[in-house]
């Protein structure tokens, strides 16, 4: 579900797709 969220804000907002990624990579490590 939120993967599918993202991909859908990444298209509208590349800045907040930019975020989200840092976002995951801090919350996998």
């Amino acid at each position: 579900m939120a993967k599918s969220r993202s991909t859908k804000t990444k298209t509208k907002r590349p800045l907040l797709k930019k975020i989200t990624n840092i976002a995951t990579k801090v919350f996998l490590y």
